[in-house]
């Protein structure tokens, strides 16, 4: 879920969004477990009708309002989870990423799932339709190491890029729906989206397998969740187990790619945690990428860190050159989420990202930078050791790798 910067205290003139807070507020306020599940019913009703109207822009509004009432003063830091931003926040995760649907006479808890990877390449990081066999590797290692036996499940014929992931809160809970009438209907596929944009390309970049899952209300829908088993199951090993087997499953799609698996789960909590891992995994690529094109280890490389604005909007760009050089090479952005905005630490794990890379020569700029791009590509520019925004530029013997100059990590 995204935050919202205080703007306006203005309640939205649309009634939806008014019931929202009215509910969402009532819901922060309740003293008591069997209140809150009253006020959640009246939400979790609201956002249905809202979403069947395919229209995002009474929650949006809502989620607006409450975000600057949750304000304190001038500090830009949520409220404890409490509060009538945080409760509407979850209510409509919850209300796009899941639903109760009758299969086979009984009715099943639905949950939207996403399994993220990882992947850098010089070359295109594949996306798109998903071989059967792989679908059915896939289908087969989620069952066997990440879902509670007997849980259905259903995987989108897809490969998703983060630029052909469904936008929105009424997208998404389209997706939903169609996935669940597939398992309704006893399907182990679902076929792509209609409107299916090209993924655009990146040195380094995040791919989804999306699908659903589908189990009798009040049974675990996890393996871990599997209470008296003997040996316990551990969440940790599901996971780990997962990332081994799961890698091996896509590893004809993504023969000519480095990629690591991130843990599957619900489909805002696992797009959110690898918007994070990213990050990290993107600086290595950076330090590999160079030390593969131009022949630069990692200890003769320095990466030069600043943050950069644009209005509201900010982020840190990281700019690599060769160790006492000023020309960049390439670079790196390292997007701010949410409540990072104000995190003193942020750039204390850059560098650890960096360090962990091989770097050992970093360079901070203290002063705040204009969020430049190229005037005629459109790239980001990225700082070289003087404080500088260049563009990154490569040599002709990296040019003939499958990856352009013009790429920029996200």
């Amino acid at each position: 879920m995204r935050s919202h910067r205080a703007t306006t205290t203005r309640l939205p003139r649309s009634p939806n969004a008014a019931m929202l807070i009215r509910l969402a507020r009532a819901l922060a306020d309740s003293g008591s477990h069997i209140e809150d599940e009253f006020w959640s019913a009246q939400m979790a009703a609201e956002l249905k009708r809202i979403l069947q109207q395919g229209s995002d822009a009474p929650i949006h509004a809502a989620l607006e309002f409450l975000w600057d009432s949750d304000m304190g003063g001038e500090e830009n830091t949520l409220r404890s989870r409490n509060s009538a931003y945080e409760a509407l926040a979850a209510h409509i995760e919850a209300a796009c990423e899941s639903t109760v649907l009758e299969i086979e006479n009984r009715p099943h808890a639905v949950l939207l799932i996403a399994c993220p990877v990882m992947a850098w390449s010089r070359a295109v990081i594949a996306a798109g339709k998903i071989r059967p066999d792989t679908l059915q590797a896939l289908h087969t290692q989620l069952q066997a190491h990440v879902l509670a036996d007997g849980v259905k499940l259903t995987l989108v014929e897809s490969l998703f890029s983060p630029d052909q992931m469904p936008e929105g809160y009424a997208s998404i809970y389209r997706m939903t729906k169609k996935a669940g009438q597939a398992l309704a209907a006893g399907s182990l596929s679902v076929s792509k989206p209609e409107d299916w944009p090209e993924a655009l390309p990146f040195l380094a970049d995040s791919r989804f397998v999306v699908g659903a899952i589908a189990a009798p209300e009040g049974a675990p829908l996890f393996r871990w969740q599997t209470i008296g088993a003997t040996p316990q199951i551990k969440r940790s090993d599901c996971i780990e187990e997962w990332k081994t087997r799961g890698s091996v499953a896509l590893a004809n799609m993504l023969s000519n790619c480095a990629y690591e698996m991130v843990e599957p789960g619900a489909f805002f909590s696992s797009t959110r945690a690898t918007e994070r891992e990213i990050r990290s995994f993107s600086l290595k690529a950076s330090v590999s990428f160079l030390h593969m094109s131009l022949d630069i280890a990692p200890p003769a490389q320095q990466a030069v860190v600043a943050r950069c604005q644009d209005g509201e909007f900010e982020e840190y760009r990281i700019g690599f050159c060769k160790l006492g050089q000023t020309q960049v090479l390439h670079g790196a952005i390292w997007p701010l989420l949410g409540p990072e905005l104000d995190n003193p630490e942020e750039p204390n794990e850059i560098e650890t990202a960096l360090r962990l890379a091989g770097i050992s020569s970093i360079i901070h700029i203290d002063t705040l930078l204009p969020a430049e791009f190229c005037s005629d590509c459109g790239v980001p520019l990225y700082p070289n050791p003087e404080g500088e925004l260049l563009h990154a530029e490569v040599s002709a013997e990296a040019e003939n790798s499958e990856s352009s100059v013009h790429q920029a990590l996200h």
